[in-house]
């Protein structure tokens, strides 16, 4: 009788085994598809995080150019105010507006390259994860 009982446990446990494997995936493997998730969540953080500190490093730069243009502006006032002459408060009026273009190009220019770094830096994050991602999937179609 037990010998019987067990042998019915087996193909009891054969056949639960036979249902279960009906859905498996021979060529799915989760935990492989949540590690490479999680490491491009990771990825898409790190490049999130490496945009914000350029981002805010330019803006940054632009909160220290709109400072200085308002001293420098200060500083032209109070010596066009005190001229001598008509003319010496012309030549510092032209010389003030120039040095103001002259530092606002400037400051677009390192803005821009700062905005631009921070872009490039952030995509290099991505792609990264997208090499280590397609280089994933072509090992495992030539495997």
């Amino acid at each position: 009788m037990a010998t019987t009982t067990r042998k019915t446990q087996t193909q009891t446990q054969t056949q639960a085994d036979a249902f279960a494997g009906l859905f498996k995936f021979p060529l799915f493997d989760l935990d492989a598809v949540l590690e490479a998730q999680k490491k491009t969540i990771e990825a898409l953080v790190e490049a999130q995080r490496v945009a914000f500190e350029g981002y805010r490093a330019a803006g940054e730069k632009q909160a220290e150019a709109v400072k200085k243009a308002l001293e420098d502006m200060n500083g032209a006032t109070r010596e066009i105010l005190n001229g001598k002459t008509p003319e010496v408060n012309a030549q510092k009026q032209v010389e003030f507006v120039q040095n103001f273009a002259r530092s606002g190009y400037e400051t677009i220019r390192e803005v821009s390259e700062l905005t631009l770094k921070a872009n490039r830096d952030a995509f290099a994050v991505i792609q990264k994860r997208w090499s280590e991602t397609a280089g994933t999937v072509a090992t495992e179609k030539a495997a």
